[in-house]
């Protein structure tokens, strides 16, 4: 098999399957993975690595500085997953570069990369067409629909979309081809399109970024293909007035209508709407400010700042510099820093490198790293699905590299053993994830008996990751609800063990108060509930259990707390039977109701129209 067709097999796998999801903890799929990374790491060793890039060291320190973090990071478990994923990325990058050095054509993988962006613009079309159809059903007649749509997976479709919009617009300024020009053209109107549904402002942000550099870079490097543009516009004076005039009121509608899309009911002002992200991760730097909480543990600060709960659970801080700083502290951010001035420099030296014809792919990759980091600010869409943060480790690893530009007066093996090392995590991640994943299926079939035991089995493999204990304590507390008795107290087990690991998730103390509860319990069944309160002071469903476990052990004051803070939350819940079982809980309805304004329910709308 060829250089080509190993480029196209390795990049459409990595990009539609290895980085999704489901890729991440599919068995399968990451088996097939830890064997590509396998095979790239051997045919390093054997080849070794010619001349590394500058950017190899900076990027060898962040990753020394995360590994540290993630030693003492308050979930180290979840801290070292994190890491190999950025590892990945600085592999491909690497690997990329080496490849292209070892003659793979840099063209193929900017083709190849566009190709595979394709396929996932049209999932993304097809996703918004058939919004649309069940729109038309639902409002027949209405063409034009009254609400805003949105793409689902926003910020990481439009980071994706960036890098590749980046480099399809640099080629087309330079290339001569009429029928790649076309070609490029549609792509690119369709990327800028599903950019648009996206209502990305982060997104759109970085898009203005990239267009800026690569019309900035081109003009000030690529007079030889401009020169036909610079003299339209100055000897054809009437030409060049129309055009203007209708560039200027295509620019006027499509303002109109990305105004009309920032209004989307997602939305509110985008700084504002960052403050609850970003004081969190800025209080777990200034917490901790040498080496921040660990990688990917923004969460836990997050539900120690917010209540999850009533409120959505988020993973990431959106802003990848905010990320930086709490998971890694000030070293990670100077180590980021000093990666990003040394990608930022070699992208210049090789802009001004590259002859004429192949100039648009460093342009293209300047302009693609600018919008990453623009949209940086806003989001940090690297964490959940790294394809975004794989595609530009793919085309950075190919702008940097150069054809040739390769010695072997002595072996370096960085590459491989950095290649090894994710290779060996990659086999031990699929070693614990297997019995988690068969034990899901096991679960969602019904058959409760086997997936009690191969959680159990995951526990042992993996006994640091708090989710495998907590499904495990769910199929025991079924097997309990069938009549196990044996099966309670090893689901009570599990809940512990799950709320020790993961205390600021209240969804586990809120279970293992109900566990105790069903133990006859009470004493212990109020304190999970109180932890559980503890977490998600707005969560209703938590202060309801906790009230009722106060009013059976004589603690009305405490009772009457949390009714009424149930109340004040779920004022509808008040029609329930529960609140005519007791007379404290009549007394505080009648007394809710003088102070109280309901707001009506849909029910109750629609009975008055």
């Amino acid at each position: 098999m060829d250089n080509d067709n190993i480029c196209c097999l390795i990049i459409s796998y990595l990009l539609i399957f290895a980085s999704t999801h489901n890729g991440l903890v599919h068995p399968t799929v990451l088996s097939i993975s830890a064997v590509l990374m396998t095979l790239l790491t051997i045919y390093f060793f054997v080849k070794s690595q010619s001349v590394p890039l500058a950017a190899q060291k900076p990027l060898l320190v962040v990753m020394l500085v995360l590994i540290l973090a993630s030693i003492f990071s308050i979930d180290p478990r979840r801290s070292f997953a994190e890491v190999w994923l950025i590892g990945i990325s600085g592999f491909l990058f690497l690997s990329c570069a080496e490849l292209v050095r070892r003659g793979w054509d840099r063209k193929l993988f900017i083709k190849v990369l566009l190709i595979v962006e394709g396929i996932i613009m049209l999932l993304g079309w097809m996703t918004a067409i058939q919004w649309y159809q069940r729109w038309l059903v639902a409002a027949p007649g209405e063409w034009l629909p009254a609400v805003t749509y949105r793409l689902p997976l926003p910020n990481f479709l439009s980071a994706s979309l960036n890098a590749l919009i980046m480099i399809a617009c640099a080629w087309i300024l330079f290339d001569k081809s009429r029928t790649t020009r076309i070609l490029l053209g549609g792509w690119i109107l369709s990327a800028l399109g599903l950019l648009f549904l996206t209502s990305s402002r982060g997104g759109w942000l970085g898009t203005a970024a990239g267009l800026a550099v690569v019309g900035g870079l081109s003009f000030r490097t690529g007079y030889e293909q401009l020169d036909a543009v610079k003299n339209f516009f100055t000897k054809n004076s009437a030409k060049r007035n129309i055009l203007l005039g209708l560039g200027a009121a295509g620019l006027g509608v499509i303002g109109w209508m990305l105004y009309q899309q920032t209004v989307h009911p997602t939305h509110t002002n985008l700084l504002a709407s960052r403050r609850e992200f970003w004081i969190p991760a800025l209080n777990a730097f200034l917490e901790s400010p040498l080496l921040g909480k660990g990688p990917y543990t923004f969460i836990s600060q997050y539900l120690q700042y917010n209540s999850v709960p009533s409120k959505q659970i988020f993973v990431y801080s959106h802003s990848i510099y905010f990320d930086t700083l709490s998971s890694s502290g000030i070293l990670g951010f100077a180590a980021v820093c000093w990666l990003f001035r040394v990608i930022l420099h070699s992208l210049w030296q090789r802009i001004q490198q590259s002859s004429t014809a192949d100039r648009f792919i460093a342009i293209g990759g300047a302009a693609a790293f600018a919008a990453f980091c623009v949209h940086g600010l806003a989001d940090s869409v690297h964490h959940t699905i790294p394809t975004s943060a794989w595609s530009l480790a793919i085309l950075l690893g190919v702008v940097l590299s150069a054809p040739g530009d390769h010695t072997a007066d002595r072996k370096k093996y960085i590459l491989p053993v950095w290649g090894l090392a994710l290779s060996v995590l990659a086999w031990v991640n699929i070693w614990q994830a297997t019995p988690f994943y068969q034990a899901v299926a096991a679960a969602n079939g019904g058959r409760w008996n086997e997936a009690a035991e191969l959680f159990t089995e995951a526990t042992r493999r993996d006994p640091s990751l708090s989710v495998a204990y907590q499904q495990q304590g769910l199929a025991f507390s079924v097997l309990a609800d069938e009549g196990n008795d044996l099966a309670l107290e090893q689901a009570v087990q599990s809940f512990e063990k799950a709320a020790q690991i993961d205390p600021y998730w209240g969804a586990n103390a809120a279970n293992l108060g109900a566990l105790y509860l069903s133990q006859g319990n009470i004493v212990k069944a109020a304190q999970s509930f109180q932890n559980a309160v503890n977490a998600a002071p707005n969560s209703a469903l938590f202060r309801l259990n906790l009230g009722e476990c106060e009013e059976t052990l004589g603690n009305l004051d405490t009772a009457r707390q949390n009714y009424e803070q149930v109340l004040m939350l779920r004022p509808q819940w008040r029609e329930a039977y529960f609140w005519r079982q007791t007379e404290l809980r009549k007394v505080i309805v009648q007394e809710t109701l003088n102070t109280q304004k309901i707001t009506p329910g849909v029910n109750d709308l629609e009975a008055a129209l």
